[in-house]
């Protein structure tokens, strides 16, 4: 589905995302993944996303986020992280 621009998965079971897991979807603008079960962040998880400019990680269980996680998102303008328990962000998480 490479002409995909926006996809919501909200309100399903998620839990976690591995890399690759969109890697069919190059043109992903907006990826709403609000209220999962997704509890961590990791560095990989949005590779290949390089045109995603809002992101919904609301009312998830996420605890921790690791260095470097929104690296690889050079067009992220949006990103909500709300509702969720995170009690760890490594140093650069946001770079």
């Amino acid at each position: 589905m490479p002409n995909l621009t926006s996809l919501v998965l909200d309100s399903n079971a998620i839990s976690s995302i591995e890399e690759g897991d969109f890697g069919g979807l190059p043109n992903l603008t907006t990826l709403s993944l609000y209220t999962n079960s997704i509890s961590a962040l990791d560095s990989t998880m949005f590779n290949g996303l390089t045109l995603l400019s809002s992101l919904d990680l609301s009312y998830n269980q996420i605890s921790g986020i690791a260095s470097n996680t929104f690296t690889s998102l050079p067009a992220l303008t949006s990103l909500k992280l709300h509702h969720n328990t995170i009690s760890s962000i490594a140093d650069g998480a946001f770079n």
